[in-house]
């Protein structure tokens, strides 16, 4: 994943600079096309409503799987001003003027990254899970959890969040969230005073093994 990264050049900073602005300006018209027909609290409830559902959605995607709250709260209230701003311009010049949006999300910055990426990954035959073999999380069975030990725990979850950095596929993700909510609980169960300040300073960022402190054995009743 790395050598893919490197190997993509970043976007000029003029391109970034030009969309933000040309961004803003589409956003900014095409909000008062509808605010001027229909009034600012219709609009402002399409807003909300809009940003309610897809932050809701992304914030508990992203908190599932170890992402950045901030980065749902943005994507939410992103979406309510891209929609907002596309009502606006089918109001004022019919159907054909999605096509605006759909260009500017397209040109998008962070979608070409996301382009320039894959077929980096592609040419150099790596898939992301490959490149992040070393951080590769081993998934054990349910009833194998409770006798790992804390350091093997903490383990696991630096390596699954490393792993899910890498954007694996839904499959592996589904299984790698499914697994650090249980190992979460266990954590939880053997130190719930060290859980919750890890908890505190930023759990999807920090190693817990820093806050848990034990001998590296798990407790006996749960051994048995």
């Amino acid at each position: 994943m790395d050598k893919a990264r490197r190997s993509t050049p970043d976007l000029p900073r003029w391109y970034v600079v030009l969309w933000s602005v040309l961004a803003q300006v589409f956003l900014v018209c095409g909000t008062l096309l509808p605010v001027m027909s229909y009034g600012v609290w219709r609009v402002a409830t399409v807003f909300l409503f809009v940003s309610a559902i897809v932050g809701g959605c992304g914030l508990a995607w992203t908190l599932a799987i170890g992402f950045s709250w901030r980065k749902a709260v943005v994507t939410g209230l992103g979406c309510g001003c891209f929609l907002t701003a596309s009502w606006g311009l089918i109001e004022a010049f019919g159907a054909w003027s999605l096509g605006v949006p759909a260009a500017a999300a397209a040109l998008a910055p962070s979608t070409i990254r996301a382009c320039r990426g894959a077929f980096a990954r592609l040419g150099s035959g790596a898939t992301p899970t490959r490149d992040a073999s070393p951080n590769t999380a081993l998934l054990v069975a349910d009833v194998d959890l409770p006798r790992m030990t804390l350091q093997d725990l903490c383990r696991f979850w630096c390596n699954s969040q490393a792993e899910l950095d890498t954007f694996p596929k839904l499959p592996r993700v589904l299984q790698l969230v499914r697994q650090r909510a249980l190992c979460m609980d266990e954590l939880e169960l053997r130190q719930p005073d060290a859980f919750a300040q890890w908890l505190k300073a930023g759990a999807t960022s920090t190693d817990p093994g820093s806050f848990l402190r034990a001998s590296g054995r798990p407790p006996t009743h749960e051994a048995d």
